[in-house]
């Protein structure tokens, strides 16, 4: 079902206006008509032309909620995919969505005060985030849980998402595919909505200034969709390596495990047509694995045992390590700053945490020692753990010392780690690994206003291009907060919605 093509046409659609006549090469359409490609590059010999009212770049969560509001609202709508099946990167880690007042919520008496969450959010982001935005996405967040569940998606529950801070979560029946995923693809098929797959979108086409339509591979093969409004989905830029060091992770300590399509294209394009780069400000969320390890949620977990010193090249702890605890992504920063990070534990740390995994954890550290990765060590004593790693052995003795005795003090004098991690490190045999990072997404990078229309650098809107989702999301800055649970994927069904209704009013 999720992969299920969705009315894939072979003709263009009749009767709307588009930037230039079937046909035409991209230069003849620049010297006819006026348009011209946002990255004006070589002449493109275009295979097939499409017209439509709305043209959507991606299939993923937000990208079918914009397609299905906008063909709602009247509009012929154009989907472009670069991968074979629906779904984008939310297949890998939504779970549910931020919701206040929705039907589910009213059956269950839960009373949310958005007050206290505006006020929290906005502290923390420093109020550098669109306070604004988090109000409208708030207060819209029932109807919208409503309204998919109108589309035919399912959720079984609604709670605080493990203990944070207020009862908004919902969750999806089943978990995304099922729940969303699957629900939403039927839907689009039901619709009869255009949905191109395997079509990478590559440049968005402009008129005086206005975008009006995207050049886009299939296969081997140029196409051309003429569009009143483009409408970015294309799920940030988290394999895309380059920009995520603009926000400080080293490329060579980096890892994508989400959608190899978040390849920054998307935010490159409307970049390229005028948009303010925000790119430098953006969240993500992203953890960090043992890569030697291969990657699991077990790996995962394991890089963020709150009993689990880290040290750096110099052997000092660098940042309280139950933060990610309260939030994975608080975890990453501090690591920033280090030329080299590890992790170290003794052999009784390592039973305890292995006790309780479901998978056999104990097999991929010994698969990860017998590999040529050397980011895992093993050593009998601190001294040949050392060399072994290329750390200095008197630091690293000294560091064991002086972590023991805080332990046995049950006070961390320099971080402050709560006392029932303080495990000392005195059972051998020890280990250090040296991690990187696991980026599953990036969240904002595209500068938005309320519309969901992209701004330039004076605020101007720029006609005819929308961004939406974790692309054009303007609630967070730098630090990904979760103590409001959902609110990302709650962001990327209000984006979508406010961007289709925008655009369609408009046509």
């Amino acid at each position: 079902m999720q992969g299920a093509a969705c009315g894939i046409a072979g003709t263009a659609l009749a009767g709307v206006v588009g930037c230039s006549p079937q046909g035409q090469t991209a230069s003849d359409q620049t010297a006819g008509e006026g348009g011209e490609s946002a990255s004006a590059t070589e002449e493109k010999d275009v295979a097939q032309t499409y017209e439509c009212d709305i043209c959507v770049v991606g299939a993923g969560f937000s990208g079918m909620i914009a397609a299905v509001q906008a063909h709602e609202d009247g509009a012929n709508v154009i989907v472009l995919e670069a991968a074979d099946i629906t779904g984008g990167a939310s297949a890998n880690g939504v779970e549910g969505s931020f919701g206040v007042d929705s039907s589910l919520s009213k059956e269950l008496g839960i009373q949310v005060d958005l007050k206290n969450i505006l006020m929290s959010e906005m502290e923390q982001s420093q109020w550098r985030a669109d306070g604004l935005a988090w109000l409208e996405m708030m207060e819209n967040s029932g109807q919208n849980i409503d309204w998919l569940i109108e589309q035919g998606v399912k959720f079984d529950k609604v709670d605080d998402y493990h203990g944070k801070d207020y009862r908004t979560f919902h969750w999806y029946q089943g978990g995304i595919t099922e729940g969303y995923i699957n629900p939403m693809t039927a839907k689009l098929e039901e619709l009869g909505i255009q949905v191109e797959f395997s079509t990478k979108a590559e440049e968005l086409i402009l008129h005086d200034g206005n975008v009006c339509g995207v050049y886009a591979q299939n296969k081997s093969e140029w196409i051309q969709v003429n569009a009143k409004a483009v409408i970015l989905a294309t799920g940030g830029f988290g394999a895309n390596y380059e920009l995520c060091s603009n926000i400080g992770y080293p490329a060579d300590r980096l890892l994508s495990v989400g959608s190899p399509h978040d390849d920054g294209s998307g935010h490159d394009m409307a970049i390229t047509a005028g948009a303010k780069d925000f790119a430098d400000y953006a969240a993500d969320n992203c953890g960090s694995i043992i890569k030697s390890f291969s990657f699991s949620m077990t790996n995962l977990g394991f890089c963020m045992a709150p009993q689990i010193p880290w040290i750096n090249e110099s052997c000092e702890r660098f940042y309280k390590e139950d933060n990610c605890t309260v939030n994975l992504s608080l975890a990453n920063p501090p690591k920033w700053n280090q030329e080299r990070s590890f992790m170290i534990w003794d052999e009784a740390i390592f039973e305890a945490y292995a006790a309780t995994q479901e998978d056999d954890i104990r097999a991929l550290l010994e698969s990860a020692l017998a590999s040529d990765e050397g980011d895992v060590f093993k050593a009998d004593t601190f001294a040949e753990l050392a060399k072994a790693a290329d750390l200095d052995p008197d630091r690293l003795e000294s560091f064991a010392n002086e972590y023991n005795a805080m332990c046995a003090t049950g006070k961390d004098e320099l971080w402050d780690k709560d006392p029932r991690f303080l495990v000392p490190l005195q059972n051998p045999p020890y280990y250090l690994a040296q991690p990187i990072n696991a980026m599953f997404t990036t969240i904002g990078g595209v500068a938005t206003n309320r519309n969901a229309q992209a701004i330039d650098a004076d605020h101007h809107a720029i006609e005819g291009l929308y961004v939406v989702g974790v692309e054009g999301c303007m609630l967070y800055r730098n630090v990904y907060t979760i103590g409001t649970p959902g609110s990302c994927s709650g962001n990327s069904i209000n984006t979508a919605r406010t961007a289709a209704k925008h655009a369609a009013a408009r046509l």
